[in-house]
């Protein structure tokens, strides 16, 4: 099959219909197949290699998670994005168990166009058959990173599943924002693990604190932990673009922090997300709190120690990965309408509060929301509270 290529899994020929001819008309070097069934798609994948997947979840009565592995298992392409059509009300499962993306369903002109402006990029994402991939230096990249975090199960018991979690929610948080690329996902990927070679030169009553409080380093003989982390890498030279990242991780947004006292966008990108979800792992980790509550703790401080568009992404994690809700769902801008009420805050990517939390929407902050996000777009998703019907 052709480097860009989609596979559909769809057994309403009317979607088929309709994503055919959408690619057709957006992307005319792109292959296209289309199969009725999971088992069909898995024999194609033996033959094949898409970019992209899409699967009606509509019609077809299936474990989407079990679908999901399966497809991977199938394809060792990393860069593989799999993609559901949905009703409204289900895109937050799917995104749960590991959908990259969603296409509402009915399909709204408008949304859908947009949706298959990525569509396409994704399409066109070469797979991983370059002459470096597979390579001998990402085994001993991974290699290492299995390493220490068998180094630090043995030092701190039960602290290598927190690592596991970390890079989890990072990667989860780092594709919502959509502003990563695929080499800055792996070097997130590696220093979600790396930072925390430094804890294992913590002393004993030190081990299962966490590395800050309030935004400050805990204790300050914490400054060793990015400090010991950053030597161990520098020889590593496979893993020179994660120092910058790891000697960065405990800088604050205002500037307050540590080692060089950056502010804002003066801390790289990575170091930014990758704070929020250290402390907010370490916060679960060290105390009995919940992660709501975590949440609430690491908003006391938006703006001070953590890049705010990285706290909505994690809020947004919590409610519909870690503790899914239902009194909620997800919907696009073009899907707003008068009388829906939000049950998360609308803020875009330079800061600016939409509409807060708890608003019933009207025509004139619909088209706000629409003419502000067009040039500065929203972070994350649209939350509407589910009416009670009692």
């Amino acid at each position: 099959m052709k480097q860009d290529s989609v596979l559909f899994i769809a057994q309403n020929l009317s979607i088929v219909e309709k994503l055919i001819t959408s690619f057709q008309e957006y992307s005319i070097d792109t292959t296209i197949s289309h199969v009725l069934s999971i088992e069909d798609a898995l024999k194609s994948l033996k033959v094949n290699s898409p970019n992209v997947i899409i699967i009606d979840t509509t019609e077809i009565s299936i474990e989407h998670k079990e679908v999901l592995d399966s497809l991977r298992a199938h394809n060792s392409d990393n860069s593989l994005s799999i993609v559901a059509i949905c009703k409204p009300i289900m895109r937050s499962h799917c995104f749960s168990i590991g959908f990259n993306d969603c296409i509402n369903f009915p399909f709204l002109q408008e949304a859908f166009d947009s949706s298959f402006q990525k569509l396409v990029a994704e399409s066109k994402k070469s797979p991983s058959t370059n002459e470096t991939a597979p390579s001998v230096l990402t085994s001993l990249e991974d290699e290492y990173l299995n390493i220490t975090k068998e180094l630090i199960a043995l030092r701190i018991p039960s602290f290598a599943e927190t690592l596991t979690s970390i890079e989890r929610i990072s990667l989860w948080i780092a594709r919502e924002f959509q502003d990563f690329s695929k080499d800055d996902l792996t070097q997130l990927r590696y220093a979600s693990t790396l930072w925390a070679i430094g804890k294992l030169t913590l002393p004993d009553t030190a081990i299962r604190l966490p590395s800050t409080k309030n935004g400050f380093l805990h204790e300050e003989y914490m400054s060793q932990i990015p400090v010991i982390s950053v030597a161990t890498l520098k020889n590593k030279p496979y893993f020179s673009n994660v120092i910058p990242i790891v000697e960065a991780l405990f800088e604050n947004f205002d500037g307050t922090g540590f080692p060089n006292g950056f502010q804002g966008w003066q801390i790289p990108l990575t170091s930014r997300l990758l704070r929020v979800v250290v402390d907010f792992a370490e916060l679960l980790f060290t105390t009995n709190t919940t992660p709501n509550n975590a949440v609430e703790k690491i908003k006391q401080y938006i703006n001070k120690v953590y890049d705010p568009r990285f706290v909505i992404l994690l809020d947004q994690y919590v409610s519909e990965v870690l503790i899914p809700i239902k009194t909620h769902i997800i919907v696009n801008m073009y899907e707003l309408q008068e009388g829906m009420k939000l049950s998360k805050e609308i803020v875009t990517n330079s800061g600016i509060k939409l509409v807060p939390k708890g608003s019933t929407l009207t025509q004139s902050s619909i088209e706000k929301i629409q003419r502000i996000s067009s040039s500065d777009p929203i972070i994350g998703r649209i939350y509407i509270a589910v009416q009670n019907e009692n």
